[in-house]
């Protein structure tokens, strides 16, 4: 038990570092994602607040929703960006942004195997 939470806290740091070595500093953000992240999230919150009277996914969800629609005026031209955005990417930026994708693969990917070897070593 103790491994995998070490193992999990590494993954979550080195995903952190990607983030921050690879994050993009003229990128704006998409608050319509951020509303539909809240609506997701206060959905699977219900049932969590109501099963273990802990509302922490229903408010964080009611917060997403929140900054979502107070820049709603946004909304259209973050779109209209998302579509042109790859395009406009240089090719060494595109090969950061890969790379990135199959390194967070891959820890998800070993995640699910440990957890498949947590779990039959636990039956």
């Amino acid at each position: 038990m103790g491994l995998m939470i070490i193992a999990i806290a590494a993954a979550i740091i080195i995903l952190l570092l990607l983030a921050i070595i690879f994050r993009d500093k003229n990128h704006k953000k998409d608050y319509h994602s951020f509303f539909i992240m809240g609506i997701v999230w206060v959905g699977a919150g219900i049932p969590l607040m109501v099963s273990t009277n802990s509302p922490a996914l229903f408010i964080t969800g009611l917060i997403f929703m929140g900054v979502g629609l107070i820049h709603k005026k946004e909304w259209e031209q973050n779109r209209k960006d998302k579509k042109n955005r790859w395009k406009k990417l240089s090719k060494k930026d595109k090969k950061k942004y890969l790379l990135f994708k199959w390194i967070t693969f891959f820890i998800l990917l070993l995640g699910l195997i440990i957890l498949g070897v947590v779990y039959s070593l636990a039956v």
